[in-house]
């Protein structure tokens, strides 16, 4: 809620949008003394064929202290005891912690994520620990082949600033793009929040609207980045301007304001307009089925990639 002017009461409101103004509150029930437990992993303990680019997430039974959660208390090994390079991050929301390995992960392989308890582990916001260190398996599948080799704009260890923003709206999101080289695109990215469920569906574009792929998005991690492989790779041309996007039915999708407001973005031989470019980046279209997205907000980033292989 806002109220322009000299302050007030405030009673607008704009796409749903969180300032930040919090309240400390003591509740009258009497101390908390139990520890927070572990509700959810992802990928499930024992599951099979997980997707190499995947990232773990464990979600709890109540908010965390924040500052507990780090590479010391949330940890992926692989099968002979070494540690996988990773970022960390816990989203408040949902109570929900990622950990994003570096690189993708090495294929049929096993790993083990560790949630550490005790004195030194997780805690809750009134300080009690997780009772005891909380572990669980899985294995990686086989090395993609439709993909292999390929390049993206962002790393995979890359994430965004709002992992899950509170619009929970359909809408189509994209990124206008070009590369400087011939080549194919034969995939689409993006980054995923716990909240923005599924089915997702990845669309490549003309710059005027063509639709020249789809494909839908499956065995899906609870956040982090998701990757889908197109039937067949579509074939690009240097220097000319592309559109990827998904449909996310649920909204709740990872953005960053402003990101593409004074420059563009590039890797390799990728290059995300800046919002100056080619009628603004950061392109959205909402409405039950998503579809072209051509308007645009605050030069935002919504966090859309693709896989591109140059010709040989």
């Amino acid at each position: 809620l806002y109220l322009y002017g000299s302050g007030g009461f405030p009673t607008n409101s704009f796409q749903s949008s969180n300032y930040w103004v919090d309240v400390v509150f003591t509740g009258s029930a009497g101390p908390d003394t139990a520890p927070p437990t572990v509700t959810g992993q992802t990928p499930l303990d024992g599951a099979t064929g997980v997707a190499l680019g995947t990232a773990v997430v464990a979600s709890f039974s109540e908010a965390l202290d924040g500052s507990t959660v780090d590479g010391t208390t949330f940890e992926l090994r692989d099968a002979g005891g070494a540690l996988v390079a990773a970022s960390v991050s816990y989203e408040a929301v949902g109570a929900t912690a990622t950990l994003t390995p570096s690189a993708a992960l090495d294929a049929d392989t096993s790993y083990t994520a560790t949630l550490k308890g005790g004195s030194s582990g997780l805690t809750d916001l009134a300080g009690n620990a997780l009772a005891s260190d909380v572990s669980w398996s899985f294995t990686t599948g086989a090395a993609s082949v439709g993909c292999a080799a390929g390049s993206s704009l962002w790393a995979e260890s890359t994430t965004p600033s709002i992992i899950m923003d509170p619009d929970s709206s359909a809408v189509e999101l994209g990124v206008k793009f070009r590369p400087s080289e011939d080549g194919e695109i034969c995939g689409l990215r993006f980054y995923k929040g716990p909240g923005n469920t599924g089915p997702h569906l990845g669309n490549l574009w003309s710059e005027s609207g063509t639709l020249l792929a789809s494909a839908s998005f499956g065995n899906e991690t609870a956040s982090g980045w998701q990757q889908v492989d197109f039937a067949s790779p579509v074939a690009v041309t240097a220097g000319t301007v592309y559109v990827a996007s998904y449909y996310a039915p649920n909204g709740r999708y990872s953005v960053d304001e402003d990101y593409f407001f004074s420059s563009g973005f590039a890797n390799g031989s990728l290059y995300a307009l800046s919002d100056g470019e080619s009628g603004g980046n950061g392109v959205y279209l909402y409405g039950a089925g998503g579809g072209f997205p051509t308007q645009s907000y605050r030069a935002s980033n919504y966090w859309v990639d693709l896989v591109f292989r140059p010709s040989p």
